[in-house]
């Protein structure tokens, strides 16, 4: 579905052609390894998102989309395996619908979003903005404790993957956040967009050419060689173990986890989704049904 290539080092380009829609989608996703410095990751795409230097505020960033009929930017982090992204997508419709270069400036503004975000006078990162972004992110962290459910698949893979780094949630454990600093934080920036894995995803109607004009917007092709990351570990499946927690609630919660060699390329792969969707939480779960 997807035609690719290597810009630069370790910088890739991925396009769907598709007239199915009538606007381009760009998601740029960077590769880190899940550990220690998960939760100053976490909170670049949202100290990002507060403002660039040219545009410092959450209200003229707003602003500058809405001039580019109604554009997106927005960025989150998440874990694929024992690796973290941190990702940064955008959305605004056809150029041949707007009448207008909406590609080359969505580039730009992205390439700005990206690298070259609001600092303090020092050139670091704004420490105000980090310090609210610090407290939202622990806040939210600490709210998974009356999320029971959550909670639940939360503890389990705490317990069946403790010592690994999948262990670890996309956002970092909750006192790694609480002792985040600015310079942390900073740090992270500037070791993601100077040496971290990067890939761009695009969808729509887009020439590959132009989908490349795109992609040196925003100067990732000009990196050095991206940092290497560790090999993801594969242990093998143990002894069934059973943990129970007691908690003042209404109702329990059941989470169940089993290793498998099943990888996501696998021809095993869609068996697996469907054995998880028949014992999973959905409303379809064999487990509902007495």
């Amino acid at each position: 579905m997807f035609r690719k290539e290597e810009l630069g080092p370790g910088f890739t380009v991925h396009l769907h052609r598709t007239r199915a829609f009538k606007t381009i989608t760009a998601r740029l996703a960077f590769q880190a390894d899940l550990d220690e410095g998960a939760a100053a990751r976490a909170l670049v795409p949202r100290v990002l998102a507060r403002g660039t230097r040219r545009l410092p505020s959450l209200l003229d960033l707003q602003v500058e989309l809405d001039r580019n009929f109604g554009a997106s930017l927005s960025g989150d982090t998440r874990k694929v395996g024992e690796r973290q992204l941190v990702q940064f997508s955008a959305d605004w419709v056809l150029d041949r619908l707007a009448d207008e270069p909406l590609l080359d400036r969505m580039g730009a503004l992205m390439a700005e979003y990206v690298g070259d975000p609001a600092c303090d006078a020092d050139g670091t990162l704004r420490d105000e903005i980090v310090v609210q972004e610090r407290k939202n992110l622990a806040d939210e962290a600490a709210a998974i404790f009356d999320d029971k459910a959550r909670y639940a698949r939360y503890r389990l893979l705490e317990v069946m993957c403790r010592g690994e780094a999948y262990a670890r949630p996309s956002f970092g454990r909750l006192e790694e956040i609480r002792a985040t600093t600015r310079q942390d934080v900073h740090a992270a920036w500037r070791g993601l967009v100077e040496r971290a894995p990067a890939d761009l995803f695009l969808v729509g109607d887009l020439t590959w050419s132009r989908a490349l004009r795109f992609a040196r917007r925003l100067g990732l092709h000009e990196r050095r060689a991206p940092r290497r990351l560790r090999r993801t570990q594969r242990r093998r499946a143990g002894k069934v173990r059973t943990v129970r927690e007691r908690q003042d609630v209404a109702q329990a919660k059941l989470a169940l986890g089993f290793r498998t060699s099943v990888r996501a390329d696998g021809p095993l792969y869609p068996a697996m989704v469907i054995l998880n969707a028949l014992y999973g939480g959905s409303p379809v779960g064999k487990l509902f049904k007495q």
